[in-house]
């Protein structure tokens, strides 16, 4: 099921693209080599199949990058020939050719042939664009979403199949477009020749049925039927077509993909093939996978379903100049160092610090803590609230061909969030009344559009937490709005009822103490929050239950770090200590302690040991004066304030193994501490909010 090209030749069908030697590609940073040829695995299925990773304006970005210049109207050197002293049209002339113009792909544009039948289709050969037509980028485009092929794929099955290669020929003569594919040119011809159905002539249809023709081969691979090359199994592969007495040799294939190529070209390179990866090899040699293969990788980069994971170890920035900290990891080890670039889409909330790129080397692959980026939050006045953004990679780099050039797509971005610690943001209730319906936000601006359009403004219902470590995602269905905790119950139960996800709205905290209760009318299907429980009652609502938890304006985050060679605790306030400790000392961050109390009227002192290293958090000043005085400690000062009105009790536990005190809101903690750590109960030190 496959043909090539030779030359120019456009009225006779010579060879198939499995036994000619290859037109020479631009060679990749890291050109590939015979040790890292498997025959079995020529491409995963999850690349194979990955029909969603380039857009039509990608697809014809790609083109126009093969093709930087077309040379339309034939008036270049034929030096390709050897004939620098002609034209491309010229030479053209010469050898009985189509005189210009000769349309590149990138330019090429055609009425789509959907069904077999004789007769090319009518395309802007002429000079101009038939009515109907669509160009080259979209035809490939469409036919990988219709068939769920990747469209990487078909532009290499285009470059190894076509005369030229269409792909990077600038000035292609209209035959080349004909049998672009291969698709239904069986090798039935003289000497293994490509035998062409002139039904199936034309760019579009050549397109189309190639994508289904690998997309049925995928689908049936698996029936009792099926007698063509099959995965998962041993399968005896023909060396050549075109030669006797090449025989074959065994391949175990391990994936559909690799299959499917196989059923399409059911050739495999030799070793002289592979000795010389950019060249020909000798007269048993056949090219058409190995070029699949090698054309893929210089291009796109591996074939293989390798995967660069980012690991968020701290995901939020805020206008203090607190840190965010991303590891990355590969899934499985280089050969050589791999160079990741990445940018930050807000630069006026955020932005690199010290680097812009990761260097991941074959003995930190699987340590993503030891491959960090780091971004930091900046004072942008004109952010209110919380703000999402993303770490994007830009370029992907190795003298490993597997990821040397991997797609900034293929590995996604990191999200993050910027919180306005400068402004505690307040959530307004609004409500349409005309649908009845009710809208939150923390967004002024949003907050005076909908004023604007109708909606009453209720005012402000609560605060939420700028540092809480829940998002809250806003879920839509028609006019109802959900407001739900990211990954909870809730989140799925709003899915599973037809709600879509349209935005963050807020963040909230599971160390709040202000309850905020989904308040539903089911009969209406109606919804709004409040803090207060019975709000609602006579007009038909019902609370629900807290829906999360949200914070008052003046509290003050309290991070706790732990040494885990000593076991020691640190409690701070100061997101750049807490950074400091995680990156440069080995501490492992546990998260949000407590809320303290911003303008609090009770110092809590902090004291570190002189020997043992523990800290020690007090509101007594005897207390502090005693541990300096007798115990060797040393005063580090005032860290926060608790109010008069704090609720919360904020239990003190002491280790009886090495002096550690752990401070937790958790009652539940505090038990497990002392039934299961040896930790002795020294009752409540102070209050959080």
């Amino acid at each position: 099921m496959t043909m090539r090209w030779l030359g120019r030749i456009t009225a006779l069908i010579l060879l198939v693209s499995a036994i000619m030697p290859p037109l020479l590609q631009g060679n990749s940073v890291a050109a590939i080599t015979a040790s890292d040829w498997r025959a079995g695995r020529i491409i995963d299925d999850s690349v194979f199949t990955n029909a969603d990773n380039m857009s039509v304006s990608d697809i014809q970005a790609f083109l126009n990058s093969k093709v930087p210049s077309c040379d339309t109207n034939g008036t270049k050197p034929a030096t390709e020939f050897g004939r620098s002293d002609l034209t491309h049209a010229q030479y053209a002339a010469t050898r009985g050719w189509a005189a210009p113009p000769y349309i590149c792909l990138r330019n090429y544009y055609e009425v789509p042939k959907t069904d077999p039948g004789p007769g090319i289709p009518a395309n802007n050969y002429s000079g101009s664009i038939p009515s109907g037509a669509i160009s080259a980028a979209q035809m490939i485009y469409n036919a990988a979403q219709k068939y769920s092929i990747n469209p990487k794929v078909l532009l290499v099955m285009i470059q190894k199949e076509s005369a030229g290669p269409l792909t990077t020929d600038t000035w292609p003569l209209p035959g080349q477009y004909t049998y672009a594919m291969g698709a239904h040119c069986p090798d039935s011809g003289p000497g293994g020749s490509a035998n062409c159905d002139a039904n199936y002539a034309g760019f579009s249809l050549q397109i189309s049925e190639s994508a289904a023709l690998l997309r049925w081969y995928l689908d049936s691979m698996d029936q009792s039927w099926w007698q063509y090359k099959k995965p998962f199994q041993t399968n005896s592969i023909l060396w050549n077509v075109a030669q006797t007495g090449c025989g074959a040799g065994n391949v175990y294939i391990e994936s559909k993909a690799t299959a499917a190529l196989y059923t399409y070209t059911p050739y495999q390179p030799n070793a002289a093939a592979l000795a010389n990866m950019y060249g020909t090899g000798d007269g048993c040699s056949a090219y058409g996978n190995r070029n699949f293969w090698r054309i893929y990788s210089d291009w796109f980069g591996p074939t293989y379903g390798v995967k660069i994971t980012a690991v968020p170890y701290d995901s939020t920035t805020d206008k203090t100049g607190d840190q965010a900290v991303i590891g990355f990891k590969l899934s499985s080890k280089p050969s050589a160092d791999v160079y990741i670039k990445y940018t930050v889409s807000s630069s006026l909330n955020a932005r690199l610090l010290g680097r812009d790129t990761v260097k991941i080397t074959p003995e930190s692959w699987d340590k993503p803590e030891e491959n960090i980026l780091k971004v930091i939050g900046l004072n942008n006045p004109d952010l209110i609230g919380t703000l999402k953004y993303w770490l994007s990679p830009v370029k992907i780099t190795s003298n490993d061909y597997k990821y040397n050039g991997i797609s900034p797509d293929y590995i996604g971005s990191v999200s993050l969030l910027q919180q306005d610690n400068y402004n505690p943001p307040e959530v307004y209730r609004l409500a349409n009344s005309s649908s009845r319906q009710y809208s939150f936000t923390a967004s002024p601006a949003q907050r005076d559009e909908l004023v604007a359009n109708g909606w009453v403004n209720e005012g402000l219902k609560f605060y939420y937490c700028y540092t809480g470590e829940q998002i809250i995602y806003k879920f839509i269905k028609g006019d109802e709005q959900r407001l739900v905790v990211a990954g909870s119950q809730d989140q799925t139960d709003a899915v599973a009822a037809g709600f879509a996800l349209t935005d963050i709205a807020l963040s909230a905290s599971s160390q709040g103490n202000v309850p905020v209760y989904w308040q539903y009318n089911k009969t209406e299907g109606r919804t709004f929050y409040s803090t207060n429980p019975n709000e609602g009652t006579a007009a038909g609502f019902t609370s629900m239950g807290v829906a999360f938890y949200s914070c008052q304006p003046n509290q003050q985050t309290v991070y706790r770090v732990v040494d885990p060679s000593s076991g020691t605790r640190l409690y701070t306030t100061a997101t750049n200590e807490r950074d400091y400790t995680v990156n440069n000392l080995g501490f492992r961050y546990e998260g949000l302690s407590f809320y303290a109390c911003m303008d609090g009227e009770i110092p809590v002192y902090r004291l570190v040991s002189k020997t043992k290293g523990d800290r020690l958090y007090t509101v007594s000043a005897s207390e502090r004066d005693r541990a300096v005085a007798q115990y060797n400690y040393r005063d580090e000062g005032i860290e926060f304030k608790t109010c008069t009105d704090g609720t919360r009790p904020v239990y003190r536990l002491v280790s009886k193994t090495n002096g550690d005190r752990l401070y937790t809101v958790s009652s539940s903690e505090r038990d497990r501490a002392v039934a299961n750590y040896n930790y002795r109960d020294e009752g409540t030190a102070f209050y959080a909010q």
